[in-house]
C-alpha cells in the first residue's frame, strides 16, 4: 500500500506539473504582457515615424529607446540601409522586429531581457517536484505504519503469541484508531479466554481423578470381597459426581459457543421439575405472586436451578426452600437453606470457579455455572447470609 501510495503521489506530482506548464504556455500566447508589447511597438513605430526626416531627432530618440530600454536598436530605411544604430549588438541572438509602415523597419535586440538559462524554469520544477514527492514518500509511509503494524500483530496473534497489542499512538482517531483498539480488545478476549480453558482443563483434570481413584478404590475392596451393596453405592456416588462435572462443563461450552436454544417457558413448571429431580417435595417451592413465563434456554435453565438446589442440598442443614418470584420484567430464583451460612468474606467468591466451602465435596463449578447461565440470558446472580441464619442463593433473568 506504501508503495501505491508513493507513486499515486508522484503521479499526481507530475501531473499537476505538466498542467501548470501547459496552462502557462497557453495564457502566454494570449496573455496582457504581449498585449502590452504590441502596444509598445506601435508606439515607438510612431514616435519614429514623427522624426524619421529629422537626423538629429531621430538619432537622439534611437540613443533614447536603447538606452532607456537596455536594448539594442537599428534602424533600416525599405531598401536595407541601416540609418541609425545604438546599443548592445554582440552576439544578439533574437530581434524584435518592428515595421514602420511607408518608412522601414525597427530591429530590437532583446537578448538581455531573455533567459540567459531557459532550462531553469524546467531545472525549478524537477526539483519542486523532487521534494515534493519525497513529502509523499514520507507521508505514504506514516499513512500506512498503523496498518503495517496491524499486519504483524495479526500475524503474531495467529502464530499464537497472545501477549501481543497493537500500540495506539497519540493523536490516532478515526478509522485506524478504531481498528487497532477493536484489534488489541479481540487479542485480550482471546488470551483470557485461553487461559481461562487452560486453567479449567488442568482443574477439570485433577478433579476427574479423584472420582475415579476412589471408583479404582471401591473395585479393589470388591474384588477382596467387601459387602457388593456398599461398593456399589459407593461407585454410583462417584459416577453421580462425574456426571455432575461433565453436565457443568457441557453447559459451559454451549454458553461459550453461544448456542443457546430460547423458547417460552413456565416458571412454575421448571421450578417443580427442578424439585423433582433433586428428590425433593413440592412443597419446598414457593411462588410469590404469578410468576408468568420466561424466554429463556430450557436445558440451561434447569442446570442453574439444580445447581442451586444440590448446593442447598449439601452445604445446609435440612431442606432448602426454593422462592420465585417476579419483581418489575424480572423473574428471580433464590435458594434459601437453614445451614451455617458462608463464612466472612466467603460470599463474594462463591461464584468462582471450583470455589468451595470448608469440608466439601462436588467439583466447584455448580455455582460458577449459575452465574454464566444467569449472565447468558442477560441476567445476574448473587449469594448472601440471611439474618435469620443460612444462607441464600440466586439469579434473576428478564421475564
Amino acid at each position: 500500500m506504501q508503495r501505491r501510495l508513493f507513486f499515486a503521489f508522484g503521479f499526481a506530482i507530475l501531473a499537476s506539473g505538466g498542467t501548470f506548464a501547459l496552462v502557462s504556455w497557453a495564457l502566454g500566447t494570449s496573455s496582457p504582457w504581449r498585449e502590452q508589447v504590441a502596444r509598445v511597438e506601435r508606439f515607438t513605430a510612431g514616435r519614429f515615424d514623427l522624426v524619421w526626416d529629422e537626423r538629429a531627432a531621430r538619432r537622439e530618440l534611437t540613443v533614447a529607446v536603447a538606452r532607456d530600454l537596455a536594448v539594442g536598436v537599428r534602424l533600416y530605411d525599405e531598401s536595407g540601409r541601416t540609418l541609425e544604430s545604438a546599443g548592445a549588438w554582440d552576439d544578439c541572438h533574437h530581434v524584435q522586429e518592428v515595421r514602420i509602415p511607408g518608412r522601414g523597419r525597427l530591429d530590437v535586440c532583446v537578448d538581455s531581457h531573455m533567459p540567459r538559462r531557459p532550462w531553469a524554469f524546467f531545472v525549478a520544477l524537477l526539483v519542486s517536484g523532487a521534494v515534493l514527492w519525497a513529502f509523499a514518500g514520507r507521508w505514504s509511509r506514516r499513512i500506512t505504519r498503523p496498518l503495517r503494524e496491524l499486519t504483524d500483530v495479526a500475524r503474531d496473534l495467529g502464530e499464537g503469541r497472545l501477549d501481543r497489542r497493537a500500540r495506539l499512538r497519540h493523536g490516532q482517531k478515526g478509522e485506524v484508531g478504531e481498528l487497532t483498539g477493536a484489534i488489541n480488545e479481540m487479542a485480550s478476549r482471546i488470551q483470557r479466554q485461553l487461559e481461562a480453558e487452560r486453567e479449567l482443563l488442568a482443574t477439570v483434570s485433577h478433579e476427574m481423578r479423584t472420582p475415579l481413584a476412589r471408583i479404582r478404590v471401591l473395585v479393589e475392596l470388591g474384588r477382596e470381597g467387601k459387602d457388593g451393596k456398599d461398593v456399589f453405592a459407593g461407585v454410583e456416588r462417584e459416577v453421580i459426581e462425574m456426571d455432575a462435572l461433565v453436565g457443568d462443563l457441557l453447559a459451559g461450552a454451549r454458553i461459550d459457543f453461544g448456542s443457546l436454544q430460547l423458547s417460552e417457558i413456565a416458571v412454575d413448571d421448571v421450578a417443580r421439575r427442578a424439585l423433582d429431580r433433586a428428590g425433593l417435595a413440592p412443597d419446598a417451592l414457593a411462588l410469590v405472586g404469578s410468576p408468568g413465563v420466561v424466554r429463556a434456554d430450557a436445558t440451561l435453565l434447569a442446570r442453574a436451578l439444580s445447581a442451586l438446589l444440590d448446593n442447598a442440598v449439601k452445604h445446609g442443614a435440612g431442606l432448602p426452600t426454593l422462592r420465585v418470584a417476579r419483581a418489575a420484567d424480572r423473574v428471580r430464583f433464590e435458594v434459601e437453606d437453614d445451614g451455617a451460612g458462608f463464612p466472612p468474606g466467603a460470599a463474594t467468591h462463591a461464584f468462582e470457579p471450583f470455589s468451595k466451602g470448608q469440608n466439601s465435596s462436588g467439583t466447584g463449578l455448580g455455582l460458577a455455572i449459575v452465574r454464566r447461565i444467569a449472565e447468558a440470558h442477560r441476567g445476574r446472580a448473587w449469594a448472601k447470609n440471611r439474618e435469620e441464619g443460612g444462607a441464600v442463593v440466586g439469579f434473576e433473568i428478564p421475564a
